[in-house]
């Protein structure tokens, strides 16, 4: 380090030197060994390894200048250390003569403006910027980058609902920061809670119905049936496995064994995922063949129907009543009896009987292939002596007569 007396004795020595050669030359060369100035220049610095340093200031720095420039101060040379550049004062103004060229502004960032809440894995990225060497990203408060801070792309976890804000990018080299991309993110929809499962309703021989709880923001809910309580792969209903059941709160099983115990549980779904399961619900089906109680002293009763003898059996009913075991018309089914037919489905109409109209008799249209007609409605009789099964018509408020 050069001691202060001696820096200013080496000021002096110089200066003396430089107005002696200005006094008598007006020339100046500098160099090491000692190298007269070309004829054409009033000042030459001369040197293979070395360089010249010309006053370097910050923006606000030159600003500061601006009381003491006039029209003399013309081709005053600066370095303006925050924008890179070499600057000229010409006209009243400073000009840039050349510039550390620092990259350009990405284009659009790419990603889910409106991503869902908590998310993992979203991705964000830009085109590659042409003299970049890094990029700077930022993300708002609550979200985290996981991959790829210093490149063109991200990988970010997203924060809660309402952790709203900006996600910049800007590109780097050795002259500085570009100017930045923003994309404007709002976070509004999440994941939705587990539902709450309900007890079934309406639960038969082979059917019931699973109820649960509304979700908000749930799109639709999955329903899975397994007669296992830990819903072991094999063990589910045949189309029960996670079945999209729409947006609605309660769904009938159908195709189900008698006496059986079955298990459910329901996932509520949106554009962010699936839910963790709902509670499970135990349900156990009726048996699907039953032996009806008979009247007492009348289990059968015997009558003729459409020309033939027919015998139907008998079932006791509430407060004393009496009842047929089925409609008249209706196929006897007995589980006991392997000649007997049995329904092929609950929708079987064969085991459901025949269709009466109101007041009439048994003229043939109570048959459920009978013919219909809309036309001879509104008739005036109970007999209207034909086996027509009659539709109902504006003309009779919609009733056959």
């Amino acid at each position: 380090m050069i001691k202060l007396k001696h820096f200013t004795k080496l000021i002096l020595t110089v200066s003396l030197m430089l107005a002696y050669s200005l006094s008598n030359f007006a020339q100046v060369s500098i160099s090491h060994e000692g190298f007269e100035s070309h004829p054409s220049a009033i000042l030459e610095l001369i040197s293979t390894d070395k360089g010249l340093l010309i006053p370097r200031m910050s923006t606000s720095e030159r600003d500061n200048m601006e009381d003491v420039l006039d029209s003399d101060a013309e081709s005053l040379l600066i370095y303006n250390k925050d924008k890179k550049c070499f600057e000229t004062y010409i006209g009243g103004e400073w000009h840039e003569f050349w510039c550390c060229d620092r990259p350009s502004q990405p284009d659009p960032i790419s990603g889910a403006s409106s991503p869902c809440a908590n998310a993992t894995g979203e991705l964000y990225s830009v085109p590659e910027v042409s003299g970049a060497t890094s990029y700077s990203w930022s993300v708002p408060s609550g979200w985290t980058i996981t991959d790829g801070g210093s490149t063109s792309e991200i990988t970010v976890t997203v924060g809660d609902v309402g952790d709203d804000g900006d996600i910049t990018v800007s590109a780097e080299n050795a002259c500085g920061e570009g100017e930045s991309r923003t994309l404007s993110l709002t976070v509004d929809k999440e994941k939705p809670d587990a539902p709450v499962a309900e007890d079934a309703t309406d639960v038969e021989g082979d059917r019931f119905t699973a109820n649960w709880q509304s979700v908000v923001g749930a799109d639709h809910y999955l329903l899975d049936v397994s007669t296992c309580e830990d819903f072991s792969e094999s063990d589910y209903v045949d189309g029960y496995e996670q079945n999209n059941v729409g947006d609605v709160t309660s769904h009938q099983v159908t195709d189900l064994e008698g006496e059986t115990i079955y298990y459910y549980r329901v996932y509520a779904v949106n554009d962010c995922g699936t839910s963790e399961a709902s509670n499970e619900i135990e349900v156990e089906t009726v048996d699907l063949c039953f032996d009806p109680e008979p009247c007492e002293g009348m289990e059968t009763v015997t009558f003729t129907y459409r020309g033939e003898e027919v015998t139907y059996r008998t079932t006791k009913g509430e407060n004393g009543t009496c009842w047929m075991d089925r409609n008249l018309g209706a196929i006897e089914y007995d589980d006991d009896d392997s000649d007997t037919d049995e329904p092929s489905s609950y929708t079987d109409s064969d085991f459901y009987g025949h269709l009466f109209q109101w007041g009439r008799g048994d003229d043939g249209h109570q048959e459920r292939n009978s013919p219909t007609s809309e036309a001879n409605a509104c008739v005036d009789t109970d007999t209207p002596g034909h086996n027509t099964f009659l539709r109902a018509a504006t003309a009779c408020n919609f009733d056959w007569r």
